[in-house]
């Protein structure tokens, strides 16, 4: 995974070797990883994707190690990540995408937690996850991709194995879009690696 900041620099994202961080001007690599398990430091090192929000706050998700955000003016880590006797904690540790929300929140998708929406000011995080006796639910909790839309309502949500989402943030529902092997116009597989809105 890759992102270019507002400062300058080229974000690396690596499998199982931390994160790289290139400054344009300098033309220099500076390489972190959790290799000494500093509490302030790097939660994991499987780097899954970045995100910075508008005031320049520079998210990081792993594999299974939570959600890493960077304090810029320590340049120290704060670290988010599963606890089960926390409700309000995230859902999941393997974070698969990060998108922007309404105001102070951001959206995760997790695999095998469901969709996150996490609230910056309260620090919590609310789920959404399958419900087999809900067609209204999220078809599966594995994630993949999830991106924004131009309707600034919808959320499109790629899953391991259940197919497309479509969740409405107004309402809490979700819409499936699913393999029907009767149906040559339907989605040909439920698992999908990618995601993508044209300006058509």
């Amino acid at each position: 995974t890759l992102l270019e900041d507002g400062n300058n620099n080229i974000w690396v994202g690596t499998f199982l070797e931390g994160l790289n961080r290139h400054n344009l001007a300098s033309n220099q690599f500076n390489h972190q990883s959790n290799a000494n398990q500093d509490p302030n430091g790097l939660s994991g090192n499987a780097i899954t994707h970045f995100f910075e929000s508008a005031d320049k706050t520079l998210f990081i998700s792993t594999y299974a190690s939570g959600l890493n955000v960077l304090e810029p003016a320590s340049q120290s880590y704060h670290h988010y990540q599963y606890d089960d006797k926390n409700q309000q904690s995230i859902s999941a540790n393997a974070i698969s995408g990060i998108v922007q929300g309404e105001g102070n929140t951001i959206w995760l998708g997790t695999v095998g937690g469901g969709l996150n929406q996490f609230d910056l000011s309260t620090q919590t995080f609310t789920h959404y996850k399958h419900e087999p006796n809900d067609v209204n639910s999220i078809s599966d909790n594995k994630i993949l991709p999830i991106i924004s839309s131009s309707n600034p309502d919808i959320l499109w949500i790629g899953t391991w194995g259940g197919g497309l989402n479509r969740f409405n943030k107004k309402t809490k529902l979700f819409e499936r879009f699913q393999h029907d092997e009767n149906n040559d116009n339907s989605l040909s597989n439920n698992t999908i690696w990618a995601l993508v809105e044209d300006p058509l």
